[in-house]
């Protein structure tokens, strides 16, 4: 068996050992430094001094209470009366605003109305306007129909008579007893023309009716006949095979 070869130093990371050493050493303790003194400014002035006994107080409450009170209680009532002067102006200040907003409110309705009525003034000036534009349309239109109505009554005659003169003479008028014929009656005789094709085709169809209906009959009746013929044929055979085996004897009296 094969020896496994091993791929160690191939497969995993070497890790170079590094040399190292142990030294020690030792220091002196070290002693803490001396708090510092608090600062003291340098003495000014000259020292005076005083000795009061029980007696001496500065402050005696009985005689020394009422002018602070006083002043707490005057001091209390200003600012009470302060305070309440505050709040009545506060309340004028918003009635103030009330009435400032209700009449700012009542001019806006009032500039609303005014331009409204502005507005619709300016819309019946224009209404007017369209009116009467449309009016004087109407009355030029109709002075010009007149015009026309009254140019073509005094034009027409000469115009008809120039045209028809033209016309004839162009060869393309037509007389008036071809233009009556066209008129009334052509109509009148495609009418009767179409109305006697009308009942022609009718009459053709009848017949074609009536030479079908005979033909039937008639092919009907035949081959009834042919039958009969036949079922005749038919028994006579049916006898002459019956009396084909038959023997006549004839006796003499």
């Amino acid at each position: 068996a094969s020896e496994p070869v091993d791929f160690t130093e191939f497969l995993v990371e070497q890790q170079e050992e590094t040399t190292s050493a142990v030294v020690q050493t030792q220091t002196d303790l070290m002693d803490l430094l001396p708090m510092e003194k608090p600062f003291i400014p340098k003495k000014t002035g000259i020292d005076a001094s005083t000795q009061m006994t029980a007696e001496d107080q500065p402050f005696h409450f009985d005689r020394d209470v009422s002018p602070l009170l006083h002043v707490m209680v005057q001091k209390t009532l200003e600012q009470s009366l302060l305070e309440v002067e505050q709040e009545e102006e506060l309340q004028a200040l918003a009635a103030d605003l009330a009435r400032l907003e209700q009449a700012k409110k009542e001019e806006d309705e009032r500039v609303a109305a005014l331009e409204a009525a502005s507005v619709k003034k300016f819309e019946e000036v224009e209404e007017k306007k369209r009116q009467e534009r449309e009016r004087q349309a109407r009355q030029n239109r109709l002075k010009k129909k007149i015009a026309s109505l009254r140019l073509m009554k005094q034009v027409w005659p000469e115009v008809v008579e120039d045209v028809a003169q033209g016309l004839e003479e162009l060869g393309t008028w037509r007389p008036p007893i071809t233009h009556i014929i066209r008129r009334d009656v052509l109509p009148w005789l495609y009418k009767q023309v179409d109305d006697e094709l009308r009942r022609r085709r009718e009459a053709e169809k009848l017949v074609d009716d009536l030479l079908r209906f005979t033909v039937t009959a008639h092919e009907e009746a035949a081959q009834a006949r042919i039958a009969a013929v036949q079922a005749e044929k038919e028994e006579e055979a049916t006898r002459k095979a019956k009396k084909q085996g038959w023997i006549r004897i004839f006796l003499q009296a």
